[in-house]
C-alpha cells in the first residue's frame, strides 16, 4: 500500500488482511504524546508530556464464569508482551443477571500480565469484560 492511498476507501477485510504485526501503516492510529511520570512505564501518572514512538494498542474480550458471588478476579494474558506495564482500560461488556452494577479496579502484574478484580452490589454468575492496553512494543 503506498502512503497516497486511503486504506479505508477499499474493502474494510482486504485492508486488514494485509495487516501484520508490527507493521506500521500510515495515517492510521497515531498517538500525538502521553502524559506520565516515565518514558517507559505507562501505568505511572505522572504531569510530564511524551511524544510516544514504537508503541501498540491490544485489545480484547474475557469472560469470568462460575458459582454465583458479589466479587471475584481473573488473569488477562496480552496476547503480545509489552516492553514495560501499559496503559489499561477495562469496561463492562456483560453480566448474568443482565445490566447489574459492577465495579473494576486492574493491578498491573508485569508487561505481559494484568489482574482485574470486580465488585457488584448482586451476585453474578457472569462477568464479561472488554479490555485496552496501551504501551511500548515489547520484545
Amino acid at each position: 500500500m503506498s502512503e497516497d492511498e486511503d486504506a479505508f476507501s477499499g474493502a474494510f477485510d482486504d485492508f486488514l488482511g494485509t495487516i501484520k504485526s508490527g507493521t506500521t501503516v500510515s495515517g492510521v492510529g497515531r498517538l500525538r504524546y502521553r502524559q506520565g511520570s516515565d518514558v517507559k512505564d505507562w501505568s505511572q501518572p505522572g504531569g510530564s508530556k511524551y511524544l510516544s514512538r514504537d508503541w501498540h494498542m491490544q485489545c480484547g474480550c474475557k469472560k469470568w464464569t462460575g458459582a454465583a458471588r458479589n466479587s471475584g478476579a481473573f488473569e488477562i494474558t496480552f496476547p503480545t508482551p509489552f516492553a514495560e506495564p501499559p496503559l489499561i482500560l477495562v469496561g463492562p461488556s456483560g453480566t448474568t443477571p443482565l445490566f447489574e452494577e459492577i465495579r473494576f479496579q486492574t493491578t498491573i502484574q508485569s508487561a505481559s500480565v494484568i489482574e482485574v478484580y470486580w465488585w457488584s452490589t448482586n451476585n453474578l454468575t457472569k462477568v464479561q469484560v472488554n479490555w485496552l492496553a496501551l504501551g511500548p512494543i515489547g520484545l
